[in-house]
């Protein structure tokens, strides 16, 4: 064949598209065979371009699955706050965050989980998901304080109370492979329950606070 001919078949992609291709072949590494099967040479070859070209995009391994990570941690932590902001109503809102984040640990749990347990990239996943998970944590106890007529202490700590069922009920899921449906209902009625329960004993502390 021609040279002219295979250099027309190579397609020049988009700097920005070129790399998220390359952190796309690095999580299905990652998902197959753990991060220890991951290197720049592999990543190569999944790809299907040359070692350099990684090495221009990430200046090393650590740098390619730091940024492998941050980018999925900020993607889940934004598909969640769509989830509460598209909810009109607190149920509908615990249903729309609870799914978001079962159907995220069903598909990606298992890889996003290897990642997060590597050593070396402890600190990216702290630092994104403290920025993240804080201003997610934020908006929701504004909407407990708002439904259930609490203070924002109390409603931060109710939020983060859900939060754990929620978390509690995806290591749930991954370590028996129970239907999502029934954990995803089961959660739901768990958090709606507890917050609601909690709500009220933070009134009835209040108005003993008040009347001394």
């Amino acid at each position: 064949m021609p040279a002219s001919t295979a250099s027309k078949r190579r397609t020049r992609l988009d700097p920005e598209v070129r790399q998220e291709q390359i952190l796309d072949h690095t999580a299905r590494l990652i998902a197959t065979e753990g991060v220890s099967g991951v290197s720049m040479e592999r990543v190569a070859q999944e790809s299907g371009v040359s070692k350099a070209l990684i090495y221009s995009y990430f200046s090393s391994q650590t740098n390619l699955l730091k940024s492998l990570l941050r980018r999925d941690l900020e993607r889940v932590q934004r598909e969640q706050l769509h989830a509460a902001t598209s909810a009109q109503t607190f149920p509908e809102l615990v249903r729309n965050t609870t799914h978001t984040a079962l159907v995220e640990v069903e598909k990606r749990g298992a890889y996003l989980r290897r990642l997060l347990n590597e050593p070396t990239l402890s600190g990216v996943g702290d630092t994104v998901r403290t920025h993240e998970h804080d201003s997610n944590v934020r908006y929701l106890a504004k909407r407990v304080s708002k439904e259930f007529d609490v203070s924002i202490a109390d409603a931060l700590r109710l939020t983060e109370i859900g939060l754990g069922l929620t978390i509690a009920a995806g290591d749930y899921l991954q370590k028996t492979g129970t239907a999502r449906a029934e954990v995803e209902e089961t959660t739901i009625a768990m958090i709606i329950g507890a917050v609601k329960a909690g709500a009220a004993q933070c009134r009835r502390r209040a108005v003993k606070a008040r009347n001394g």
